[in-house]
């Protein structure tokens, strides 16, 4: 289990794109490890089963090499041919199971994760590059890619760009991970942490219309106009750069209460944020206190 940290603060950096590079090559080492096993298990069998039967006088010194260097090749075909017919079936159970769109390669996510990426040095770098997902706007941009659907199904290692005004709220195997967001220090997405949430941190804008009687008996048509959004990030972080800075904890408590829809906010089927619910819900809120007074004191 990936070990999260419990303060907010560090959920932005929790883990790194040099932590990926390490998980990488562990990765790596292991299907490395693997593959020489097989061919030494298959060595040694051939080895104790045919050498016992082979007079070495047959031939010279040499042509032993030739023949020992021509096993090795056709083991490790053998090997390359288990590997390819692995790849198939779980390239077909993966296919079944998740029902990826059009866009997603099974078999390529399949050796991306496996695989990972190696940390080269300058320049290069530029040629193994971890994948990376654009939120802009309130939403995953092109969301068909493979890279950014695997983020919100399989997980990473993926870097996750993140524009100001979006948040991104994460889960490691159904359960709440981390809130990450925009800022100097870029998050990664680790190898079993998904996007559960996209959450629009922009001020949300309800105008509305609606008829209402005074105490003494009055009827007014009354328009308001209210304008919300998730916490008050300025008094968490005065000096931020950003335009919507985000509060972490905030975030997860008002996606937390969508998903219950049993928050302060009274979540209404439909709405896509709790910015929205509270600015639907602001009729009703007025309606008792224009009833309660009379007409002269509401001027």
């Amino acid at each position: 289990m990936f070990p999260y940290p419990m303060e907010p603060e560090d959920w932005q950096s929790a883990y790194t794109r040099d932590q990926a590079f390490k998980d990488s090559a562990r990765y790596s080492d292991y299907s490395s490890l693997a593959l020489l096993a097989g061919a030494l298990i298959i060595a040694g069998y051939i080895g104790i089963r045919v050498l016992p039967l082979i007079n070495f006088k047959m031939f010279p010194l040499y042509m032993w090499g030739i023949i020992a260097l021509v096993v090795i090749i056709l083991v490790f075909l053998l090997l390359a041919i288990v590997q390819m017919g692995a790849t198939y079936f779980s390239t077909r159970f993966f296919s079944e199971f998740y029902r990826p769109p059009d866009g997603v390669i099974p078999s390529k996510l399949i050796n991306y994760r496996l695989f990972g990426r190696l940390k080269l040095p300058p320049p290069l770098n530029m040629f193994s590059q971890f994948k990376y997902v654009i939120v802009k706007d309130g939403q995953i941009e092109k969301p068909d890619k493979w890279a950014a659907w695997a983020s919100q199904h399989v997980g990473g290692p993926i870097t996750l760009i993140v524009f100001d005004g979006c948040a991104l709220y994460l889960e490691r195997g159904n359960r709440f991970s981390r809130v990450v967001g925009p800022g100097n220090k870029i998050p990664f997405l680790e190898w079993y942490e998904t996007i559960k949430y996209v959450v629009d941190l922009r001020p949300k804008v309800k105008v509305d219309s609606f008829n209402v009687w005074t105490k003494d008996g009055i009827k007014i048509k009354l328009t308001a106009r209210v304008t919300c959004r998730i916490g008050d990030p300025i008094k968490k972080d005065p000096g931020s750069e950003l335009v919507y800075p985000y509060d972490p904890i905030a975030v997860k408590k008002a996606r937390l209460s969508a998903l219950a829809g049993v928050s302060q906010y009274r979540a209404r089927p439909g709405c896509c944020s709790t910015q929205h619910c509270a600015a639907c819900d602001f009729p009703s809120r007025l309606r008792p206190l224009i009833n309660t007074n009379p007409f002269d004191l509401l001027q």
